[in-house]
């Protein structure tokens, strides 16, 4: 419904089913995801190990991530022709973690587009990150290479849902924001497509049909006890805090 600029992003967070919604959304009648690399030239292809680094037209990954040398010209011109009655955006978990200088600049190009996120459990979150860092280098039933990983700075950092939030929060007002968690869209996917067609200007009419087999399934392995114990002294002071931000109910979680 903006002439040039997205409607709506989601912003997070990773291994949390954001995929999943990508797929819903993108079924729902009125929903544009617009960047599609042969659309728009300019958007990288660039690739790591035979895996394309963006996931288009999911995610830009503009304020980081592969595209984020564009200029604002060319990220506002992959939304400059959206259907009359439409709405575009995109969604990339790696913006979590945004610096306040991107999400400043978002919020001065784009100050009316709606955010969202979906939350994991972030030990279930952080434990499925080292399992599939673990099964790509071959060391899924290697206790020590696990405990390694999971001390490693990109699986503490996209752990963190505290930090970025006030991040966002000190830009962007809390009503610019949508969040839901994994356990939704586990027991049913629908109510929560519906509150966030509802938050980026649809209503559930627009509800497309939605696949019921989840997106990325990791590797299946429990969490030996020794790993398990680092990732519950790390989280266990955030997430009274975590409630209080997100107005989320997650006494179930631990």
């Amino acid at each position: 419904m903006s002439e040039n600029s997205p409607d709506f992003i989601g912003i997070g967070a990773q291994k949390s089913g954001t995929t999943f919604l990508f797929e819903a959304l993108r079924h729902c009648p009125g929903v544009n995801f617009p960047a599609m690399p042969r659309k728009f030239d300019f958007l990288s292809k660039s690739k790591v190990d035979g895996v394309v680094l963006n996931t288009l037209p999911k995610e830009i990954q503009f304020l980081v991530g592969p595209n984020k040398e564009l200029s604002w010209e060319q990220y506002l011109e992959v939304f400059s022709h959206t259907p009359e009655g439409e709405v575009a955006g995109e969604i990339s978990p790696s913006y979590m973690r945004a610096p306040r200088e991107r999400i400043e600049q978002l919020h001065q190009h784009c100050p009316n587009v709606k955010l969202f996120a979906i939350f994991r459990n972030p030990i279930e979150r952080d434990w499925s990150a080292i399992r599939m860092i673990a099964k790509r280098r071959g060391q899924l039933d290697d206790e020590a290479a696990l405990l390694d990983i999971a001390v490693m700075k990109h699986v503490i950092e996209m752990g963190d849902y505290v930090a970025p939030l006030k991040r966002w929060f000190e830009i962007f007002p809390r009503t610019a924001f949508s969040f839901h968690m994994t356990d939704e869209i586990d027991a049913d996917p629908k109510p929560v497509v519906k509150k966030l067609l509802a938050h980026i200007g649809l209503d559930g009419g627009h509800l497309g049909k939605i696949k019921e087999e989840k997106v990325f399934v990791g590797p299946s392995k429990q969490c030996p006890t020794s790993v398990k114990d680092i990732l519950l002294k790390r989280h266990e002071n955030t997430l009274e805090e975590f409630a209080d931000l997100t107005g989320l109910q997650i006494d179930h979680w631990f």
